[in-house]
């Protein structure tokens, strides 16, 4: 016999034990209680106790030891109080009527508190059940989450190369008019790392691991920043673009980033949902203690019942869109906004008749200072030549990040491994390096603290150059000794940022 038979066998032993002396138990103390009540109620009712723990039994047991709390009790019960004292108690007619009456009551008493048994046992089991369905759901939801988070990682890498193969292709052009298939190339790119970016922070929100860095800002530079983000989109399709706002600056406590995410989000959906030269209108008011801002389009219209599906997950509800998606844009807007104390609403009139989301955002009085917005990233200049040292697995990734880089004007050493990398680091020390976290053998992590220790290591600014970009990725590279952190694929002038501007860290 197996284990697992062996285990079910001594289960049902005990259960059975456990049955049977249960209905035992619940006999005799019926005939103990019997016995205390005698002086009170004499010979009548002689079975009364016998029905309760009958009962008792099946409740416990089962039909058996309820069968055996029966006969048991029976027995007992004639033997002491009915005449002549005998094992069955059957010395005249009136005996086997009440004999009978008693087999009646108890199959009635047992039949009845089988199927209160078998209910609850029923009952157990679908709440055994449900318990399994919720582990296997949130086991699932996990692993979603995890999964998406390292979709998100694994797409990275092959983006890394084709956006420094872009940028280096539109150097060896520069001087001439930038090819219309490099400019639909670049426009893809970042589509693509924008959808990517969607699923890391998906996964992010789904795991309440989205972190939002809140100061006092105005409205109306999110906005600015958000329409020259999604002026690409708008002007590829010709749209055109107005922008109302209130004469004074509306203030939130907000994480500037995230809004101008959201807004970004919503204007690149109006452009794609809008015909070709329509109209989309940006309009920032204050209402009833909301700064509100809305965004309209001239486009397809939402149907009514889809104007709460549409920010569901992966939701598709828009057909003959002029780009697809992954359905995720409003979904992570919604969720942002309402992480900042807000709502987002849609309103339409019917397809056809355009659309509109509206944002409401607490409103807050204006700072004490203000701080000035962060400026727009912008491509840095060519500047001094720089020792620059690329680490990375991803071979094609690693080399076009050189070359683009060497058309900049750097030196630059390429590295497929850490080992290659301290070498190359001991023949010359380099002014920067890229380093990759994920690598085979040694590590990122680990190579930057030999890197740190090595001779002339300590003036080497080190970046994380990877596509892991959880605040714990983050943590984890600035303990290494990491001076920045980046993530794939990096922005070119983000890039250059990094070896022009000692100081620069961008965290993702």
């Amino acid at each position: 016999m197996s284990r697992s038979g062996h285990r079910s066998g001594n289960t049902k032993l005990r259960a059975l034990a456990a049955g049977y002396g249960g209905a035992t138990a619940a006999v005799l103390a019926a005939i103990l209680a019997r016995s205390l009540l005698e002086p009170w109620v004499g010979d009548q009712a002689p079975y009364i106790l016998v029905f309760g723990a009958a009962a008792v039994a099946v409740w416990l047991g089962g039909a058996g030891p309820a069968v055996c709390a029966a006969v048991v009790g029976y027995t007992l019960i004639n033997y002491l109080y009915i005449e002549p004292k005998a094992m069955l108690g059957i010395a005249h007619a009136s005996d086997a009527v009440n004999l009978v009456l008693f087999v009646l009551a108890c199959t009635l008493i047992i039949a009845l508190g089988q199927a209160v048994r078998r209910a609850r046992d029923r009952a157990r089991i679908s709440e055994a059940e449900a318990r399994e369905r919720a582990a296997q759901l949130e086991l699932a939801d996990a692993k979603k989450s995890e999964f998406l988070a390292v979709l998100s990682h694994e797409l990275r890498n092959p983006l890394a190369p084709l956006r420094a193969g872009v940028e280096i292709l539109k150097l060896k052009s520069a001087g001439a008019p930038t090819p219309s298939i490099l400019e639909m190339m670049e426009r893809q790119v970042v589509h693509l790392t924008r959808l990517i970016d969607d699923l890391l922070d998906l996964s992010r929100i789904d795991r309440g691991k989205l972190e939002l860095r809140k100061e006092y800002i105005a409205l109306d530079a999110v906005v600015r920043n958000a329409s020259e983000t999604a002026l690409p989109a708008l002007e590829a399709r010709r749209h055109e673009l107005t922008v109302r706002s209130e004469a004074e600056p509306l203030y939130v406590h907000g994480d500037a980033l995230r809004l101008s995410q959201v807004l970004s989000n919503l204007l690149n959906d109006a452009a794609k949902f809008t015909p070709a030269g329509g109209r989309i209108e940006v309009a920032l008011r204050a209402e009833n203690g909301h700064a509100v801002v809305s965004v309209a389009d001239s486009g397809i219209g939402l149907a009514p019942e889809h104007l709460e599906s549409v920010f569901e997950m992966f939701a598709q509800v828009k057909p003959g869109a002029a780009g697809g998606g992954l359905g995720l844009g409003l979904t992570l807007a919604r969720s942002i906004v309402r992480r900042h104390g807000g709502e987002l609403q849609a309103k339409s009139g019917g397809v056809g008749r355009g659309a509109e989301f509206v944002v409401r955002l607490p409103l807050t009085s204006k700072p004490a200072a203000e701080a000035s917005p962060a400026p727009a990233p912008a491509v840095a200049s060519a500047g001094p030549p720089r020792g620059v040292l690329i680490v990375d697995d991803n071979a094609d990734a690693a080399h076009a990040l050189g070359e683009l880089l060497r058309l900049q004007g750097h030196r630059v050493e390429v590295a497929i491994d850490g080992e290659a990398a301290l070498r190359a680091a001991r023949a010359s020390v380099p002014d920067i390096a890229f380093i990759d976290l994920n690598m085979p053998g040694m590590d990122g992590i680990e190579l930057a603290r030999r890197l740190r220790s090595a001779a002339g290591g300590r003036g080497v600014r080190l970046v994380a150059l990877t596509g892991m970009a959880t605040p714990a990725d983050v943590a984890r590279t600035r303990d290494a000794g990491f001076d920045a952190h980046l993530t794939k694929p990096a922005d070119p002038a983000a890039v250059a940022r990094m070896i022009l501007e000692r100081d620069a860290a961008i965290i993702p």
